[in-house]
Protein backbone atom coordinates (compact mmCIF):
# COMPACT_ATOMS: atom_id res chain seq x y z
CA UNK A 1 0.00 0.00 0.00
CA UNK A 2 1.35 3.68 -0.92
CA UNK A 3 0.17 6.67 0.94
CA UNK A 4 1.00 10.16 -1.09
CA UNK A 5 -0.86 13.71 0.13
CA UNK A 6 -4.40 11.70 1.38
CA UNK A 7 -4.59 9.55 -1.27
CA UNK A 8 -4.18 5.58 -0.43
CA UNK A 9 -3.46 3.61 -3.51
CA UNK A 10 -4.06 -0.11 -3.26
CA UNK A 11 -2.53 -3.16 -5.65
CA UNK A 12 -5.14 -5.70 -7.13
CA UNK A 13 -2.97 -8.42 -9.06
CA UNK A 14 -4.72 -11.50 -10.72
CA UNK A 15 -3.55 -13.64 -13.46
CA UNK A 16 -4.65 -11.35 -16.04
CA UNK A 17 -4.49 -7.82 -15.03
CA UNK A 18 -2.67 -6.06 -12.20
CA UNK A 19 -4.50 -2.72 -11.31
CA UNK A 20 -4.94 -0.01 -8.57
CA UNK A 21 -7.21 1.34 -6.50
CA UNK A 22 -6.96 4.50 -6.16
CA UNK A 23 -8.51 5.87 -2.70
CA UNK A 24 -8.81 9.70 -2.46
CA UNK A 25 -10.96 12.69 -0.80
CA UNK A 26 -12.28 14.32 -4.24
CA UNK A 27 -11.39 13.71 -7.44
CA UNK A 28 -12.48 17.48 -8.67
CA UNK A 29 -9.93 19.56 -6.46
CA UNK A 30 -7.06 18.68 -8.67
CA UNK A 31 -5.98 16.08 -11.41
CA UNK A 32 -2.85 15.00 -10.03
CA UNK A 33 -4.63 11.24 -9.52
CA UNK A 34 -4.42 10.74 -12.92
CA UNK A 35 -0.84 10.29 -12.27
CA UNK A 36 -1.60 7.09 -10.58
CA UNK A 37 -3.10 5.72 -13.75
CA UNK A 38 -2.24 4.44 -17.16
CA UNK A 39 -4.31 5.57 -19.64
CA UNK A 40 -3.76 3.87 -22.82
CA UNK A 41 -4.98 5.96 -25.06
CA UNK A 42 -6.22 10.12 -25.36
CA UNK A 43 -9.49 8.68 -26.50
CA UNK A 44 -11.98 8.82 -23.30
CA UNK A 45 -16.01 7.44 -23.10
CA UNK A 46 -17.67 8.20 -20.17
CA UNK A 47 -20.50 5.85 -19.70
CA UNK A 48 -23.01 7.14 -16.51
CA UNK A 49 -26.45 7.72 -16.06
CA UNK A 50 -29.55 10.27 -15.95
CA UNK A 51 -28.64 10.46 -12.29
CA UNK A 52 -24.97 10.73 -12.10
CA UNK A 53 -24.24 12.19 -15.46
CA UNK A 54 -26.01 15.86 -14.97
CA UNK A 55 -24.29 15.90 -11.54
CA UNK A 56 -20.76 14.86 -12.63
CA UNK A 57 -19.56 14.06 -16.13
CA UNK A 58 -18.82 17.47 -16.91
CA UNK A 59 -16.78 18.04 -13.45
CA UNK A 60 -14.49 14.88 -14.75
CA UNK A 61 -14.75 15.80 -18.67
CA UNK A 62 -13.15 18.98 -17.58
CA UNK A 63 -10.15 17.40 -15.21
CA UNK A 64 -9.36 14.44 -17.94
CA UNK A 65 -9.30 18.04 -20.44
CA UNK A 66 -6.60 19.06 -18.34
CA UNK A 67 -4.46 16.74 -18.78
CA UNK A 68 -4.95 16.83 -22.71
CA UNK A 69 -7.49 13.89 -22.98
CA UNK A 70 -10.83 14.12 -25.21
CA UNK A 71 -13.63 12.88 -23.44
CA UNK A 72 -16.90 12.41 -24.63
CA UNK A 73 -19.98 10.63 -22.74
CA UNK A 74 -23.20 8.11 -22.82
CA UNK A 75 -26.19 8.55 -20.46
CA UNK A 76 -28.44 5.49 -20.00
CA UNK A 77 -31.03 5.32 -18.79
CA UNK A 78 -31.04 5.01 -14.68
CA UNK A 79 -32.10 1.48 -12.58
CA UNK A 80 -31.98 -1.99 -12.44
CA UNK A 81 -34.15 -2.54 -15.23
CA UNK A 82 -32.13 -0.71 -17.89
CA UNK A 83 -28.97 -3.62 -16.71
CA UNK A 84 -29.79 -5.36 -20.59
CA UNK A 85 -28.77 -6.42 -23.57
CA UNK A 86 -30.75 -3.86 -25.32
CA UNK A 87 -29.28 -0.81 -23.57
CA UNK A 88 -25.84 -2.43 -24.05
CA UNK A 89 -26.82 -2.64 -28.01
CA UNK A 90 -27.82 0.92 -27.72
CA UNK A 91 -23.93 1.52 -25.87
CA UNK A 92 -22.21 -0.12 -28.78
CA UNK A 93 -23.44 1.93 -31.35
CA UNK A 94 -22.96 5.11 -29.62
CA UNK A 95 -19.52 4.00 -29.32
CA UNK A 96 -19.16 3.16 -32.78
CA UNK A 97 -20.49 6.49 -33.61
CA UNK A 98 -18.28 8.04 -31.60
CA UNK A 99 -15.07 6.55 -33.77
CA UNK A 100 -13.76 4.58 -30.71
CA UNK A 101 -11.33 1.47 -31.65
CA UNK A 102 -9.44 -0.42 -29.66
CA UNK A 103 -7.10 1.87 -27.76
CA UNK A 104 -10.05 4.02 -26.24
CA UNK A 105 -10.56 3.72 -23.25
CA UNK A 106 -13.92 3.31 -21.31
CA UNK A 107 -14.94 5.14 -17.91
CA UNK A 108 -17.82 4.19 -15.68
CA UNK A 109 -19.20 6.55 -13.80
CA UNK A 110 -21.98 5.76 -11.51
CA UNK A 111 -23.09 2.65 -9.13
CA UNK A 112 -23.08 -1.09 -9.36
CA UNK A 113 -25.82 -1.12 -12.75
CA UNK A 114 -22.93 1.07 -14.36
CA UNK A 115 -19.65 -0.02 -13.17
CA UNK A 116 -21.47 -4.09 -14.29
CA UNK A 117 -22.56 -3.07 -18.17
CA UNK A 118 -19.60 -0.54 -18.51
CA UNK A 119 -17.51 -3.37 -17.76
CA UNK A 120 -19.61 -5.61 -20.25
CA UNK A 121 -19.66 -3.34 -22.86
CA UNK A 122 -15.55 -3.02 -22.33
CA UNK A 123 -15.24 -6.90 -22.48
CA UNK A 124 -17.02 -7.25 -25.41
CA UNK A 125 -17.16 -4.28 -27.62
CA UNK A 126 -14.32 -4.85 -30.36
CA UNK A 127 -13.52 -7.88 -28.21
CA UNK A 128 -12.46 -5.82 -25.41
CA UNK A 129 -11.15 -2.68 -24.88
CA UNK A 130 -9.43 -0.86 -21.34
CA UNK A 131 -11.71 0.69 -18.92
CA UNK A 132 -11.69 2.17 -15.65
CA UNK A 133 -13.97 2.51 -12.82
CA UNK A 134 -15.02 5.76 -11.28
CA UNK A 135 -17.64 4.09 -8.51
CA UNK A 136 -20.34 6.86 -7.21
CA UNK A 137 -22.30 4.76 -4.78
CA UNK A 138 -20.58 3.48 -1.52
CA UNK A 139 -22.00 0.07 -2.72
CA UNK A 140 -20.05 0.01 -5.69
CA UNK A 141 -17.01 1.58 -4.11
CA UNK A 142 -17.00 -1.56 -1.64
CA UNK A 143 -18.08 -4.17 -3.97
CA UNK A 144 -18.94 -4.04 -7.85
CA UNK A 145 -16.31 -1.99 -9.20
CA UNK A 146 -13.25 -4.34 -7.65
CA UNK A 147 -12.44 -7.58 -8.77
CA UNK A 148 -13.91 -7.26 -12.78
CA UNK A 149 -17.58 -9.19 -12.71
CA UNK A 150 -19.37 -8.11 -15.06
CA UNK A 151 -22.78 -8.64 -16.72
CA UNK A 152 -26.53 -7.56 -17.53
CA UNK A 153 -29.80 -9.07 -16.48
CA UNK A 154 -31.90 -11.69 -18.39
CA UNK A 155 -35.91 -12.24 -18.15
CA UNK A 156 -34.86 -15.92 -16.38
CA UNK A 157 -32.34 -13.73 -13.71
CA UNK A 158 -29.90 -11.44 -12.70
CA UNK A 159 -26.41 -11.32 -14.11
CA UNK A 160 -27.10 -14.51 -16.36
CA UNK A 161 -24.98 -12.93 -19.39
CA UNK A 162 -21.49 -11.43 -18.17
CA UNK A 163 -17.81 -11.86 -18.29
CA UNK A 164 -15.08 -11.52 -15.88
CA UNK A 165 -13.15 -8.85 -17.21
CA UNK A 166 -10.89 -6.64 -14.48
CA UNK A 167 -10.74 -2.88 -15.36
CA UNK A 168 -7.51 -1.08 -15.66
CA UNK A 169 -8.25 0.85 -12.68
CA UNK A 170 -10.59 1.98 -9.74
CA UNK A 171 -10.73 5.56 -8.56
CA UNK A 172 -12.91 5.85 -5.26
CA UNK A 173 -13.68 9.44 -4.31
CA UNK A 174 -15.21 9.76 -0.76
CA UNK A 175 -17.08 13.51 -1.87
CA UNK A 176 -19.37 11.29 -4.06
CA UNK A 177 -20.84 9.67 -1.04
CA UNK A 178 -22.17 13.76 -0.35
CA UNK A 179 -25.20 13.68 -2.65
CA UNK A 180 -25.70 9.83 -2.01
CA UNK A 181 -29.36 9.65 -1.38
CA UNK A 182 -29.54 7.74 2.39
CA UNK A 183 -31.46 4.85 0.92
CA UNK A 184 -28.24 4.18 -1.11
CA UNK A 185 -26.32 5.07 1.42
CA UNK A 186 -28.07 1.90 3.42
CA UNK A 187 -27.94 -0.70 0.77
CA UNK A 188 -23.83 0.20 0.48
CA UNK A 189 -23.51 -0.41 4.13
CA UNK A 190 -25.16 -3.68 3.89
CA UNK A 191 -22.49 -4.52 1.54
CA UNK A 192 -19.87 -3.77 4.18
CA UNK A 193 -22.00 -5.45 6.81
CA UNK A 194 -21.03 -8.86 4.67
CA UNK A 195 -17.60 -7.69 4.47
CA UNK A 196 -17.21 -7.50 8.12
CA UNK A 197 -18.96 -10.62 9.10
CA UNK A 198 -16.99 -12.41 6.52
CA UNK A 199 -13.37 -10.94 7.58
CA UNK A 200 -14.13 -11.31 11.68
CA UNK A 201 -11.57 -10.01 13.62
CA UNK A 202 -10.41 -6.39 13.76
CA UNK A 203 -12.67 -5.04 10.54
CA UNK A 204 -15.32 -6.60 12.76
CA UNK A 205 -15.16 -4.98 15.66
CA UNK A 206 -13.72 -1.66 13.94
CA UNK A 207 -17.07 -1.68 11.65
CA UNK A 208 -18.84 -2.24 15.09
CA UNK A 209 -17.23 0.30 16.88
CA UNK A 210 -17.96 3.26 14.25
CA UNK A 211 -21.47 2.66 13.41
CA UNK A 212 -22.95 6.02 14.39
CA UNK A 213 -19.88 7.51 12.64
CA UNK A 214 -21.16 5.76 9.35
CA UNK A 215 -24.33 7.28 9.46
CA UNK A 216 -23.54 10.90 10.32
CA UNK A 217 -21.16 10.28 7.38
CA UNK A 218 -17.80 11.03 9.26
CA UNK A 219 -15.32 11.04 6.36
CA UNK A 220 -12.36 9.07 8.57
CA UNK A 221 -14.71 6.05 9.63
CA UNK A 222 -15.37 6.05 5.89
CA UNK A 223 -12.13 5.85 4.85
CA UNK A 224 -11.07 3.48 6.82
CA UNK A 225 -14.07 1.27 6.04
CA UNK A 226 -14.15 1.41 2.47
CA UNK A 227 -10.06 1.15 2.11
CA UNK A 228 -10.54 -2.13 4.59
CA UNK A 229 -13.49 -3.38 2.25
CA UNK A 230 -11.19 -2.78 -0.52
CA UNK A 231 -8.38 -4.86 1.00
CA UNK A 232 -10.62 -7.66 1.70
CA UNK A 233 -12.00 -7.92 -1.80
CA UNK A 234 -9.24 -7.41 -3.56
CA UNK A 235 -7.62 -10.02 -1.43
CA UNK A 236 -10.19 -12.88 -2.58
CA UNK A 237 -10.53 -11.82 -5.87
CA UNK A 238 -6.20 -12.28 -6.24
CA UNK A 239 -6.81 -15.54 -4.86
CA UNK A 240 -9.67 -16.60 -6.49
CA UNK A 241 -10.07 -14.50 -9.84
CA UNK A 242 -13.05 -16.28 -11.48
CA UNK A 243 -14.91 -17.54 -8.85
CA UNK A 244 -14.06 -21.51 -9.15
CA UNK A 245 -13.95 -22.09 -4.78
CA UNK A 246 -12.79 -19.40 -2.27
CA UNK A 247 -14.34 -15.88 -3.99
CA UNK A 248 -18.21 -17.67 -3.95
CA UNK A 249 -18.33 -16.81 0.00
CA UNK A 250 -19.16 -13.44 -1.49
CA UNK A 251 -21.83 -14.16 -2.75
CA UNK A 252 -23.38 -14.43 1.25
CA UNK A 253 -26.81 -13.36 1.17
CA UNK A 254 -27.10 -12.71 -2.82
CA UNK A 255 -28.62 -16.66 -3.56
CA UNK A 256 -32.06 -15.12 -2.09
CA UNK A 257 -31.29 -11.49 -2.71
CA UNK A 258 -31.17 -11.91 -6.08
CA UNK A 259 -34.43 -13.90 -5.89
CA UNK A 260 -36.30 -11.73 -4.01
CA UNK A 261 -34.98 -8.76 -6.93
CA UNK A 262 -36.51 -11.11 -9.75
CA UNK A 263 -39.61 -12.03 -7.99
CA UNK A 264 -40.44 -8.54 -7.04
CA UNK A 265 -39.12 -7.09 -10.56
CA UNK A 266 -35.72 -5.54 -11.05
CA UNK A 267 -35.83 -1.72 -9.56
CA UNK A 268 -38.37 -2.56 -6.99
CA UNK A 269 -35.66 -3.45 -4.17
CA UNK A 270 -32.02 -2.29 -4.03
CA UNK A 271 -29.65 -4.79 -4.65
CA UNK A 272 -28.02 -3.62 -1.09
CA UNK A 273 -31.65 -4.11 0.41
CA UNK A 274 -32.02 -7.33 -1.13
CA UNK A 275 -29.00 -8.53 0.39
CA UNK A 276 -29.54 -7.43 3.52
CA UNK A 277 -32.93 -9.44 3.74
CA UNK A 278 -30.62 -12.72 2.08
CA UNK A 279 -28.00 -12.61 4.44
CA UNK A 280 -30.71 -12.57 7.03
CA UNK A 281 -32.67 -15.39 5.02
CA UNK A 282 -29.17 -17.53 5.17
CA UNK A 283 -28.35 -16.78 8.84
Amino acid sequence: MEKLSNVRVLSVQTKTKHYPVILLPSLFTSSDWLNQVQFPSRKVTIITNSIVGPLYAEKIMNVLKEKNYIPSVVIIPDGEEYKQLNTVEKIYHELLSQGLDRKSILIALGGGVITDITGFVASTFLRGIPYFQIPTSLLAQVDSSIGGKTGVNIEEGKNLIGTFYQPDGVIVGLDFLKSLPDREFREGLSEIIKTALLSGGDFFKFFQRNIPGFFERDQKALEEVIYQSIQFKGSIVQKDEKESGLRSILNYGHTLGHAFEKTLGYGALRHGEAVAVGMMGAA
